[in-house]
């Protein structure tokens, strides 16, 4: 054992995963839709986009991507469709295709993520 593990009554201790998002995610309204233009391929995808951040967003697609495959996607918001620039960081197999964690090139506001995830584009009541 390295001196720098720690054990319990001689039992190897597994350090716990440390959460290390800096941006707090938020959940869209189901199945909020995103067109994705993939440079790598200059291939246009649809996706699903799953959760938004100020500083990243989730997508879930069905086509496989690389890690660090730069995406411009697309999403509806009140002033009308956004584009965003993102990067795959992280990538997990779902039962109806791939989930990407990816970070925006440009980090958003606070309001600007809210007027994304307005559900259908419509603006909240004041």
């Amino acid at each position: 054992m390295s001196p720098h593990a720690a054990s319990i009554n001689g039992t190897p201790r597994i350090p716990a995963v440390r959460n290390r998002r800096i941006w707090v995610r938020y959940p869209c309204p189901p199945d909020t839709p995103g067109q994705l233009f993939n440079t790598e391929s200059s291939q246009v995808q649809q996706g699903i986009v799953r959760n938004l951040s100020s500083g990243g967003i989730g997508l879930l697609m069905t086509e496989l991507v690389r890690l660090g495959t730069v995406l411009k996607v697309e999403v509806d918001s009140p002033a009308g469709p956004r584009m965003l620039v993102v990067r795959v960081t992280h990538v997990t197999q779902q039962p109806d295709g791939w989930l990407y964690g990816c970070e925006l090139d440009v980090p958003l506001s606070g309001d600007q993520v809210s007027d994304l995830l307005t559900e259908n584009g419509d603006e909240a009541a004041a």
